[in-house]
Order: C-alpha cells, then structure tokens, then sequence
C-alpha cells in the first residue's frame, strides 16, 4: 500500500514538473499591412508574451531579410509579463505580394521556433517614381548665409536663405537627420557655421570651400539662380 501511494506521489510530482514551464505566446502573430507604395516602410509591434510559469529566455531573432529592422524590449520575459517587438519593414527594392518572416528562438520547450509575419502588397512603380525611402537617402538642404540682398542676385538651386547671424535661431527648426551644406560667398564664415551646427547636434554638416565665389570660377553660373523681382 505505501509502494502504490509513494508511486502516486511521483506521478503527480512528475506531472506537476511537466507542466511547469515558460511559454511563448503572440496574440496576431501575422500582421498583415494591406497594400502600399515601393519605398514605404512598414512598421509594426509584436507583442510577445510569456504564459508559462517560468521565465521565457529569448535565444536569436532571426529575419528572412535585412530590410526588416527589430528591436525587442527584453530578452527575458517574467511569467505573465510581455515584451514588445518593433519592427520597420523597408519595402525598397520589392513589388507584388510579400511575405518576411522573424524566428524567435526561446527556451519554450513546446515552441523552440516561433515564427512571425509581416505580409501584403507592395504596389508597382515606373523608372519615374522615386520613394520616399530613396528621396530621404539623398535628401540634403543647402544654406546660403550671405545677406538678403546677395541671396537674391544670386544663388545656388534649391538653397534657402538664412544669414549668418540668424543661423543659430533655426536650429530647433532645421532637420537633424539630414546632410546640411553651408556656403557664403568666398568660404571666409561658412567652415565655423558648419562647427557651429556640428556642436548643436547635427550629425551631417558640410561647408562648400570657397564658397560661391570658387563654384563661379569652376562651374559659370550652371545651377546658379537669380530671384524674381517682386
């Protein structure tokens, strides 16, 4: 009678130590962004959560594709608790139906892979578009820190004016993640207006040597644009 209970015992404790353990889950493992432009990037947040009574160690996120950026929040998830996954899917380079795919390789025994995806339609383009993934990758703005009047008779295509002595009152207005170019008219200002921006947190600061006055000797007037009068 005592061998039947003590073995009882161990079945239940076996059971018990079965049952005990950490596991994955994902309420929409699929998230499906419809149809968008070549370019676009598509961005999503997982949530993964532990429903296991163990901490759930997170092992390697694996992706189908370099396109896809991840960040996880935390690689151990407490029993109950969640992470988040953020994803941002660059649809360059892609046209037609898409599927990517993120491994989440953890210590849940019943799910050791789980896979995640990201799916739909990626329109078609013609050699004439450009995304807007492509034009912020060669987006730069150009600054011509001469006098108003200067500016106006003469200037490089697409700069926009702001005086030297104005530059450090646009720089909680002007794009960070961008190149910047500075000129002036004979490169005496523009190396210090660029250090200027440098130290302000700009990561992607240029200035043109020589200013326009070497562009003219080199170029002419090609890409150099007199205002309308009024």
């Amino acid at each position: 009678m005592k061998k039947l209970a003590y073995s009882l015992l161990v079945v239940v404790l076996v059971g018990l130590g079965a049952s005990a353990a950490q596991r994955l889950s994902v309420e929409d493992p699929i998230y499906a962004f419809g149809e968008v432009m070549p370019g676009d990037v598509v961005v999503h947040v997982f949530t993964l959560s532990n429903v296991g009574d163990r901490p759930l160690t997170i092992g390697k996120l694996r992706r189908s594709c370099t396109c896809t950026a991840i960040d996880i929040s935390t690689m151990t998830i407490a029993p109950g608790a969640s992470a988040t996954l953020e994803t941002a899917f660059d649809t360059s380079n892609y046209s037609g139906e898409v599927t990517q795919t993120i491994t989440v390789e953890s210590n849940d025994p019943s799910n050791p892979f789980f896979k995640l995806e990201i799916t739909g339609v990626v329109g078609a383009s013609s050699p004439l578009d450009l995304s807007s993934g492509d034009l912020e990758a060669i987006l730069q703005i150009v600054i011509d820190l001469r006098d108003p009047a200067s500016y106006a008779a003469g200037h490089l295509v697409g700069a926009i004016n702001i005086p030297r002595a104005e530059l450090s009152r646009w720089t909680g207005t002007l794009p960070s993640g961008v190149l910047i170019v500075v000129y002036d008219q004979d490169g005496t200002t523009s190396r210090a207006a660029a250090q200027s921006l440098v130290s302000a947190g700009f990561r992607e600061v240029r200035s043109l040597l020589g200013g326009l006055d070497r562009w003219e000797r080199t170029y002419g007037d090609w890409l150099i644009l007199a205002s309308e009068p009024d």
